[in-house]
């Protein structure tokens, strides 16, 4: 940690502008004082915080502070207030210092509250602030035991979800905070069919305390005495308990202040108050434009005795989409009654940077000619040459100077551009561009600050940003989102899944590495029955060691079919080759069972253990037996994951203890993992990651703390619940310790009040910045507002979608506008193009303004910048690494270039060590996947997936990814497909029945396969759902199977053999069969399912079983097998999609013709797919296939192959045939 010393700015001296609005000022007149960023609005605000008040401007507060000066500044937000105490009170003077001059609006209220209910002859409880998260908790308890009258066409499940919670605190705090009635909001409900409307005011009424307050305090004043009231619900009984303390939302607060200071006199008397009427010496408001109704209203209360200066530039307002009102100076003036003065001076930016800020907000008025045009086809071409513009041979000398010149004027400028290829390219060139400012530039790293627009855009770039040093200023996280803290509440509530303790952040094993231990020891359980049972019996170690080397090489031997399914492959490792080494170390972890009194228990449970992370579970409720398992792996290529395994143990074991209060829980879990010591060394190195990681576990640490002070009685599970349920930020992280200077990390929100030498504003792209999407659906808040200002309550207002859109492009425009003026010297903008993504509209008018900034070729389109290497010692080495491996180097420029490294790596620099380098490491394996005499087994799906792409299959295969919700919802749809083919217990099928049936079941299992319906995504998510359901409905009531699940098992020559299990085999009329197989995504071409791999294989496998087989499945004798019976006539697939021409849509695969008796040829799998007959494709060219296949992959041929799926491949940074992952292989 490093100390900082803090020095603060010296007195300037006033321009004749500033100078004359501080002298009304001293005056007593109270002051609007407009101007632009950098025109001295806060420097002439420090002036008049400090001035001498004129005597006709003197005001006291009466004799509190020994009737000192009680000096007040204002500002929107708590953090700006913190950031600005010091500086404020280094203005006051050291002879008129208070403590802690700067407050928000809603301190001021609290404050004043304060006074009145606690310094009186009987005094009460201090007011307090409800915040957002105890609220979502009440009103979550309100709509689940309370019938509110809301829109109809809202289904019950968003009503109890958190974001129409969320929608409507919003709409109750902005209807506070404009001073509404709930009655009048009502009455607009009723008049103009909003229901929304009228339940919400119902809402209001139970939890408007201030409201409530304001109504007994003025039944006071008018009886003498406190009316009686009652509330439907007991919380909100005790948060208007005046003996307790009112509980109070923020705007609730405000109104409540403004109320008690107009009545101040007359309810001293009756209450018998003994504070005076709060009074200050003199108020600055910094920051006008965010001041909302409820402020404004308080504010004009204040400043009617008081000297008051506002600063007001409403062009950077932030908060108007919160309910601020962004007054012009005029209007607020007005408001006031105050003298309005403006500042035309600029003192900050540069003179060119200004004028761009000019053109920049003049955007709004002329939003339809930048804003209303589509994606233009210049962003879909960015890159392209476009060979009718390109320079002719005798004019390149020419355009090569003056291009030259333009770039040479353009650096000179305070604002440049730039478009890169992707996020990663542009957080790359970002942080090289900020190396260079800091080493060659010497820019503190603090004199530097990133712009985006959206707190969730921050996570992911700060890890894109890991070469320079960043400090994230908002402190606020959604733990139910961030993976640390999700994984420690997941574990309180034993939710977790296996693979998520050892993968994630706690222990931070590979995916791989975890999976590869999962085959590990599922190989090891091949042949540990015989073993174990031995040892129950009480043989001698060194005995059973020996038994079990011959027991293991006899099960290789029989292991001489692999299977390969959908989602598992079994590799034939170096320990699994090798019987010897396996025997020995399932004699020492057995060995250990020996030992123990509970091995015979371990034993049975082994038994019925149903996958190798079932076993690997067992082990770890074990400690001494994890140890010793742990000790079998050290020397091999699991050896890393080896130690991880102690760890994980004991963190299970920690979440398992029950009836323990949440905090304890967390710790234990937080010591389990042994991690503590390292992320703080990390973190004090400077790792952004363990930074941000400590400050998630103290923040959830608090958290609990906070809720058991609530729920004394609460568990940890409980606790656990609430917060993954919640999507609420918490507020509460711990300040953390000043570790030198870095760059700051904000959003658009975040920027009021700093400045900074450079400015980045990243990521400007379409739909992100500016946001036009509509916000409170539900509720339409924005109403709220028009209603109490502009026109009569029940007057119509249609809906005008553009009309809010253009309101929202200026809240857009004001936050970029804000964003920009931060900087004193240059202002760096940069988006990212590709097929997937575009510049924003932003970016795009921006061009037409700044056109000599802004990259583009010959025809005017936007050229896309590459990112260049990166501006530290790695990005040296790496660099230097690349040039002197290139081929056909000069020997002298490699000797130079090994050199420098040598010299890079004898300082320490691990990168420039070729020790180090990739090329230098061994391999983990050499050993094949399959042995050249083993036998491949191959499901249908999997042939297919093979067929697409062989390298995809081998990951998939190898790292057994996670099903996604696609994936989920479509072994929901097979399972009840398959429960439910035959109908009734009497086999009768109603279709209604039927439907009824299975959307219950998917209405229960939702939650565990799809997103939450309360979203818009989850909801269009279900809704496909049902219409799948239904769909499959509709199937199963048409026709009733012979079989269902049917597993088909057959060799194909002497390498393959086909396993799979076949959904649904129809039988037709003449005995012939149909080849079933349901599928839940988008239907192929119909000539591409005559040659589809996957029913090629069912029919391949159908023809090789033998007769008694084929009996068993259709359920005849196999004598009955005569003629047509038991042939295929068909393979189809079924496709889960309603169409409105038919029920839903089919492809069908012809039977294939041919008595497959052909001898198979080691054709390529290329060239055997090829020659399928793309109109009546044989059995022997489908054996050829699939043993082309088997071969294929026993040869580990995983060559990758571009097609269609690519986009949505998760397997992109490993592949070399994507951009991502071409670095890999370079």
């Amino acid at each position: 940690m490093q100390m900082r010393v803090r020095s603060w700015p010296k007195p300037v001296e006033l321009d004749p502008a500033q100078q004359a609005a501080l002298t009304a000022f001293q005056t007593g007149t109270p002051v609007v004082l407009s101007g632009s960023a950098g025109s001295g609005l806060t420097t002439t605000a420090l002036a008049a915080f400090g001035a001498e008040l004129a005597p006709e401007g003197e005001h006291r507060l009466g004799d509190t502070d020994g009737g000192g000066r009680n000096d007040l500044w204002i500002v929107p937000t708590g953090e700006q207030a913190r950031r600005l105490q010091g500086l404020v009170s280094h203005a006051a003077g050291k002879e008129n210092r208070v403590s802690r001059p700067v407050k928000t609006m809603a301190a001021v209220a609290f404050q004043i509250l304060r006074q009145y209910y606690v310094e009186r002859e009987d005094p009460l409880g201090v007011p307090k602030l409800i915040t957002g998260a105890e609220m979502d908790i009440f009103l979550e308890e309100l709509l689940e035991k309370q019938t509110f009258p809301w829109d109809p066409k809202i289904p019950r499940e968003v009503i109890e979800s958190e974001q129409f919670r969320t929608q409507l605190r919003s709409f109750l705090d902005e209807a506070f905070a404009q001073g509404w009635d709930m009655n009048e909001i009502a009455q607009v409900g009723q008049c103009q069919d909003k229901p929304n409307w009228l339940a919400g005011a119902q809402v209001g009424a139970e939890v408007n305390v201030a409201m409530i307050e304001m109504q007994r305090l003025t039944a006071l004043m008018e009886t003498g005495e406190i009316p009686a009231w009652q509330s439907n619900s007991a919380t909100i009984e005790d948060w208007a308990s005046r003996r307790d303390g009112l509980r109070l939302s923020a705007p609730g607060a405000i109104r409540l202040a403004s109320f008690i200071l107009r009545h101040w006199d007359d309810l001293a008397t009756i209450e018998r108050i003994q504070a005076a009427r709060p009074r200050y010496t003199r108020i600055i408001v910094d920051g006008g434009q965010e001041l909302d109704a409820a402020a404004l209203d308080l504010l004009t209360v204040l400043c009617q005795e008081t000297p008051t200066l506002v600063t007001n530039n409403p062009s950077v307002a932030l908060a108007s989409y919160r309910g601020g009102l962004a007054l012009t100076s005029t209007e607020l003036a007005e408001r006031l009654n105050a003298q309005e003065f403006h500042l035309p001076g600029q003192y900050r930016l540069p003179v060119e940077l200004a004028q761009f800020v000019d053109q920049t907000m003049d955007l709004v008025p002329i939003g339809e000619k930048h804003y209303t045009s589509a994606r233009s086809e210049e962003t879909r071409k960015m890159g392209e040459p476009n060979p009718q513009n390109s320079p002719s041979k005798t004019d390149a000398k020419q355009q090569t100077s003056n291009r030259q010149d333009v770039e040479d004027q353009a650096k000179a400028l305070p604002y440049e551009a730039a478009v890169y290829a992707s996020s990663y390219q542009e957080a790359l060139a970002t942080a090289a561009k900020i190396r260079e400012l800091h080493l060659k530039g010497k820019v503190s790293y603090d004199q530097m600050a990133i712009v985006v627009r959206s707190g969730s855009q921050i996570s992911e770039l700060r890890s894109q940003l890991s070469e320079v040093p960043t400090r994230v200023v908002s402190q606020a996280l959604v733990f139910s989102t961030h993976r640390l803290s999700r994984l420690m509440l997941e574990l309180l509530a034993g939710t977790v899944d296996l693979d998520e303790v050892f993968t994630g952040p706690l222990l931070g094993v590979d995916p791989l590495s975890y999976s590869a231990l999962v085959r590990h020891i599922g190989d090891l359980w091949q042949i540990g029955p015989n073993y174990l049972l031995a040892q129950a019996a009480g043989v001698a170690t060194s005995e059973v060691n020996q038994e079990n080397t011959e027991e293991a090489s006899a099960a290789v031997d029989e292991s001489a079919t692999v299977a390969v399914t959908d989602q598992t492959v079994s590799d034939s490792e170096e320990s699994f080759i090798q019987p010897s080494p396996v025997a020995s170390a399932l004699g020492q972890l057995k060995a250990a069972l020996g030992q123990g009194e509970n091995h015979s228990q371990f034993l049975e449970r082994v038994q019925t253990c149903e996958d190798a992370e079932e076993i690997l579970k067992l082990i770890l409720s074990d400690l001494e037996l994890t140890e010793l398992f742990a000790r079998t792996l050290y020397g091999t290529t699991l050896a890393d994951v080896a130690e991880k395994l102690l760890p994980a143990a004991k963190v299970l074991k920690a979440a398992n203890r029950s009836h323990m209060p949440p905090r304890q829980k967390l710790w234990d879990l937080w010591e389990s993992a042994g991690v503590a010591e390292k992320w703080q060394e990390m973190a004090l190195n400077g790792s952004d990651w363990a930074d941000e990681n400590l400050d998630a576990v103290l923040a959830l640490m608090r958290a609990a703390d906070l809720w058991e002070q609530a729920n004394p009685q609460g568990s940890a599970e409980s606790f656990a619940k609430k917060e993954l349920e919640s999507t609420i930020p918490s507020t509460n992280l711990a300040s953390t310790g000043y570790r030198g200077p870095a760059v700051d990390l904000l959003t658009s929100a975040q920027v009021a009040a700093r400045e900074y030498q450079h400015v980045f504003v990243m990521q400007l792209q379409e739909n992100l910045w500016p946001n036009l999407r509509l916000r409170d659906s539900f509720f339409d808040t924005s109403e709220l507002r028009i209603r109490k200002t502009q026109i009569a309550l029940c007057d119509d207002l249609p809906f005008d979608p553009a009309a809010r859109r253009l309101e929202k492009l200026r809240d857009e425009v004001r936050m970029f506008t804000a964003a920009l003026t931060r900087a004193t010297q240059k202002v760096h903008l940069s988006a990212f193009a590709n097929e997937n993504a575009a510049p924003s509209l932003f970016f795009m008018a921006l061009k037409e303004l700044a056109t000599q900034v802004f990259k583009t070729d010959g025809s005017g389109q936007l050229q896309v910048s590459s990112a260049p290497k990166s501006f530290d010692l790695n990005g040296v080495s790496a660099h230097l690494r690349a040039l002197s491996l290139q081929n056909g180097g000069d020997p002298k420029q490699v000797a130079l270039q090994t050199a420098q490294l040598i010299k890079l790596a004898a300082a320490g620099v691990e990168h420039a060590d070729w020790r180090n380098w990739p090329q230098a490491l061994p391999l983990s394996t050499l050993d094949p996947l399959y042995q050249p005499d083993t036998e491949v087994a191959i499901s249908p799906s999997a042939l297919q997936s093979h067929l697409e792409c062989p390298l995809k299959w081998f990951f998939r295969s190898v790292a057994r990814t996670k099903p996604g919700e696609k994936q989920l919802l479509g072994t929901f749809l097979h399972s009840m497909a398959e429960n439910r083919a035959f109908g009734d217990e009497e086999g009768q099928v109603d279709l209604e029945t039927l439907k009824t049936d299975m959307l219950a079941s998917l209405d229960r299992a939702w939650d565990a396969i799809g997103s939450p319906r309360e979203t818009l995504e989850g909801q269009d998510q279900y809704e496909k759902a049902v219409e799948k359901v239904e769909v499959l409905a509709t199937i199963l009531a048409a026709s009733t199977p012979v079989a269902v699940e049917a597993e088909l098992v057959a060799k194909v020559g002497d390498n393959a053999r086909i396993w799979g299990k076949v959904d649904r085999i129809e039988q037709l009329s003449d005995g012939r069969i149909s080849i079933i197989d349901y599928k839940s995504g988008k239907p192929i071409a119909v000539k591409d399912a005559v040659v589809n791999p996957q029913l090629l294989a069912y029919q391949v496998a159908w023809e090789a079983l033998p007769a008694a087989e084929k009996a068993k499945i259709l359920g005849c004798s196999p004598q009955e097998l005569s003629g047509q019976t038991g042939q295929v006539a068909n393979a189809s697939l079924y496709y889960l999609e309603k169409r409105s021409k038919e029920p839903f849509p089919s492809r069908t695969q012809p039977a294939l013709t041919g008595d497959g008796q052909g001898e198979l040829s080691e054709l390529d799998v290329d060239a055997a797919v090829a020659a399928l007959d793309a109109e009546a494709p044989t059995l022997d060219q489908a054996r050829q296939v699939v043993h082309s296949a088997a071969s294929s992959i026993r040869a580990g041929q995983y060559r990758t192959k571009v097609n269609n799926q690519c986009d949505r491949c998760n397997f992109k940074s490993s592949c070399p045939s994507q951009s991502q992952g071409r670095k890999l292989f370079s």
